[in-house]
């Protein structure tokens, strides 16, 4: 009888744990996997982007669809600014040109940064000897490119007859650099300091 009674005991027990795992209709539920988690603490509010958020990393992402930042509402022009400056990696080939445009009449024309725009690429820097920033970009006396590792030795050598002035150039992490690029940088920016 101790031994039926003991068996009772933890039978009792095992119920205790089931029914942490029944949900309110008395049914069994399984845990859900982390990633399944996180999207259900989203759906009760939780960690929810705004609309607005959603909207302007939408049109980071495809700024080359706009001529012009002047194409959105002010305040999502300098939404869509903001979110750009605090993560490169949303500027590409196709929108640098509208970024450009934007940074030019903005803040620091003698100064850009483009560290970690991962998906920049050759193609993107022909766009600063397009007749549209060639002025603004004979002026510049720091460029950081740092971590753009999708340049290589043709971007640079494309870029470097644009900016005579170019005192700072960062380039760190851009892997794909070579001869060619150091090249075309020492016989076009005679100012350069600090490579």
């Amino acid at each position: 009888m101790a031994d039926g009674t003991a068996l009772d005991n933890d039978d009792d027990a095992l119920d205790d744990d089931d029914d942490d795992a029944l949900d309110d209709d008395g049914a069994f539920e399984e845990p859900l996997p982390p990633w399944a988690a996180k999207a259900s603490a989203a759906r009760q509010g939780q960690d929810v982007p705004s609309l607005q958020t959603i909207l302007c990393g939408f049109l980071s992402r495809h700024l080359h669809l706009f001529e012009s930042l002047d194409d959105l509402p002010e305040h999502l022009a300098s939404i869509v600014r903001s979110a750009i400056e605090r993560d490169h990696r949303l500027l590409t080939d196709e929108g640098l040109g509208v970024w450009l445009e934007a940074a030019s009449r903005g803040g620091s024309t003698t100064k850009l940064n483009l560290r970690w725009a991962a998906k920049l690429s050759d193609a993107g820097m022909k766009c600063f000897a397009d007749s549209h920033y060639i002025d603004w970009a004979r002026s510049l006396v720091e460029l950081d490119l740092a971590f753009c590792d999708a340049i290589s030795d043709a971007g640079v050598q494309d870029l470097a007859p644009c900016m005579p002035a170019l005192r700072a150039l960062i380039l760190t992490g851009c892997t794909k650099l070579g001869d060619g690029a150091c090249k075309a940088v020492g016989h076009h920016c005679p100012s350069l300091e600090r490579c």
